[in-house]
C-alpha cells in the first residue's frame, strides 16, 4: 500500500492542455501519483470537490525593492501578496532595491533577504545596462534567470539605457551562458522626439503622457531591438507588451527563426485609457494602458496563442508618489500581482470563453520553459508539489484591506472578481489558506537549468 505525505481528493485539475477531476499525491514535496481515486495512507488529506486545482503560477516580472527601498514593497509582503493569489514561484527584476542587482556581490544581498522573507519560491534577473558588462558572466554564475535590459530611461538613475552597441555586447554574452535578455521596449528617441516643442509644466495630464509614449515608441524599439537580435543566436523576451502591433512583429520574427517571446501584463487586459479619467495616477504605467480597441485586439492574440507569458509587472510604490499634479512625475508601476489569475479566470475565461488550461498555461507551465526552470508550472508526476485550491465560480469584490502589499493600493480594488484563492501548496505545504499564512517563510531560490536549447522559439 503507498504512503503519502498528502492526499488531494477530486479536484478539476488544470493540467497543460486539459482540465481533469484527478487526486494528486504527494510525497517528500513532489507530485507522485495522479489518478481517478488514490488509495494508500496518508498524513494529510483535503477535500478540493468542486474546486480547481491550478499549478502554482510563475510571475516572472516582478519589483519588490528589497534591499533598500522597503517603504514600497518588502520581500516579506510581496510573496504574501503572491502566495494569496495562488503564485508559488516569482523572478524579482533588478532595479527599484538598493543595490541594484548588477554584480555578483548584489545578488548574494538580495538572495540573503530573500531566503529570510519569501513565502514562496524565488529567483532573479540580472541588469543589463552599458556599465556593468563585465559583470554579466558574474552574474550567470550566480544563477541568474536572464537579464533585463531598458531601451528607455528605466526611472532609476544608476540603470541606464542600452544602446545597440550595449545591447549587441550583452547578447553575445546572455547567448554564450544560454540566458534570454528581457527588455523594456520604448525607443527613448522617440519619447523625446514626442515631447519637443512641448514647453516646461508643473501640470502636465496624464493625456500628455499618453501622447508622449504612443505605440509607435514600442514599435520602433522592437524593430531596433529585432535588428541587433539577427546578428546573434540569443534568446530575448519583449516585457509587457501593450501594443498589438508590437504582437504581430514578434510573431514574424518567430517565423523568421529568431528565438524572441513576449509577455504582456493584466492592466493591459483589464483597463482601456478611459480609467484614467477615474483613476489618473494609480494606473500609470509604461508602456501605458492603450484604447478599448488595442485591448480587444491583445485577448485575440491570447486566443491564438501569440503571447506567450502574462506576468504582472507588479510595481508598487507609496502612496505619495502615485498622487503628483504633474503627471510626468507620478511612480509609473502598478501593484497587481496578487490579482493576476483573477484578472485572467474573470475577464478571460468567463467573460470570453477562453479555455481556462489555455489561460493558466501563460502563468505557468510556459514561463517555466521559456526560462529553464525545471520541476516548476505543471501538475504531474515527478513536479514540485506547488498548486492552488480555486473556487473559480465563487465571485468577491477586492477590498483595500484583503491586499497583503506593504501599500495597501492598487487599481483592482473594488472591482468585483471570479476565482477566489482558497488555498496554496509550496512543495506539498500549505502556505496559504482563507485569510491565513502558514509556517514561516520557506521560499528556496531556483536557477535555471542552463543548455537546453527550447522549442518555444
Amino acid at each position: 500500500m503507498n504512503k503519502y505525505d498528502l492526499v488531494i481528493r477530486g479536484g478539476k485539475v488544470v493540467r497543460k492542455s486539459c482540465v481533469e477531476k484527478l487526486d494528486i499525491g504527494v510525497v517528500q514535496g513532489k507530485i507522485v501519483e495522479l489518478d481517478v481515486e488514490i488509495h494508500g495512507s496518508y498524513k494529510q488529506e483535503i477535500n478540493a470537490f468542486g474546486k480547481h486545482i491550478l499549478p502554482g503560477g510563475y510571475d516572472c516580472h516582478v519589483h519588490f525593492n528589497d534591499p533598500g527601498r522597503t517603504e514600497w514593497e518588502t520581500i516579506e509582503t510581496g510573496t504574501k501578496s503572491l502566495a494569496a493569489g495562488g503564485m508559488t514561484l516569482f523572478t524579482d527584476m533588478p532595479l527599484n532595491s538598493i543595490p541594484l542587482t548588477l554584480d555578483g556581490n548584489s545578488f548574494e544581498i538580495k538572495n540573503k533577504v530573500a531566503e529570510s522573507n519569501s513565502y514562496v519560491d524565488f529567483s532573479f534577473w540580472g541588469g543589463l545596462t552599458p556599465d556593468n558588462i563585465d559583470s554579466l558572466d558574474e552574474l550567470a554564475e550566480k544563477g541568474v534567470v536572464g537579464y533585463k535590459a531598458f531601451m528607455c530611461n528605466s526611472g532609476i538613475e544608476e540603470f541606464r539605457y542600452v544602446d545597440e552597441e550595449s545591447l549587441y555586447k550583452g547578447l553575445l554574452i546572455a547567448e554564450k551562458h544560454d540566458l534570454p535578455v528581457i527588455i523594456h521596449a520604448e525607443d527613448q528617441e522617440a519619447i523625446s522626439k514626442n515631447m519637443q516643442g512641448k514647453k516646461n509644466s508643473n501640470n502636465y495630464s496624464y493625456k500628455d503622457f499618453l501622447n508622449s509614449r504612443p505605440q509607435e515608441t514600442e514599435i520602433e524599439s522592437v524593430i531596433k531591438i529585432l535588428e541587433v537580435l539577427k546578428s546573434t543566436n540569443a534568446k530575448v523576451h519583449i516585457a509587457h507588451v501593450s501594443s498589438p502591433e508590437v504582437i504581430k512583429i514578434i510573431k514574424l520574427a518567430k517565423q523568421d527563426g529568431l528565438r524572441i517571446t513576449c509577455e504582456t501584463v493584466p492592466q493591459y487586459l483589464m483597463f482601456d485609457e478611459d480609467i484614467f479619467e477615474s483613476l489618473n495616477g494609480l494606473v500609470k504605467s509604461c508602456p501605458p494602458i492603450r484604447d478599448s480597441k488595442s485591448k480587444e485586439k491583445l485577448w485575440d492574440n491570447i486566443s491564438t496563442n501569440e503571447i506567450d507569458i502574462i506576468s504582472s509587472d507588479h510595481s508598487p510604490s507609496t502612496k505619495d508618489l502615485k498622487t503628483k499634479n504633474n503627471f510626468f512625475d507620478v511612480w509609473g508601476g502598478i501593484a497587481g500581482c496578487q490579482s493576476t489569475l483573477n484578472v485572467l479566470i474573470t475577464e478571460g475565461h468567463m467573460k470570453r470563453d477562453i479555455p481556462l488550461e489555455d489561460l493558466i498555461r501563460l502563468v505557468s507551465y510556459n514561463p517555466a520553459k521559456i526560462f529553464n526552470i525545471h520541476e516548476k508550472g505543471q501538475i504531474e508526476i515527478g513536479y514540485d508539489a506547488d498548486f492552488s485550491i480555486v473556487d473559480i465560480e465563487k465571485k468577491f469584490e477586492l477590498k483595500s484591506e484583503d491586499l497583503y502589499y506593504k501599500n495597501k493600493i492598487s487599481p483592482y480594488v473594488g472591482m468585483i472578481f471570479n476565482g477566489k484563492v482558497d488555498k496554496t501548496f509550496l512543495r506539498g505545504e500549505m502556505i496559504y489558506c482563507n485569510g491565513f499564512f502558514l509556517g514561516k517563510p520557506q521560499g528556496r531560490l531556483v536557477k535555471p537549468k542552463v543548455g537546453n536549447r527550447i522549442n518555444m522559439y
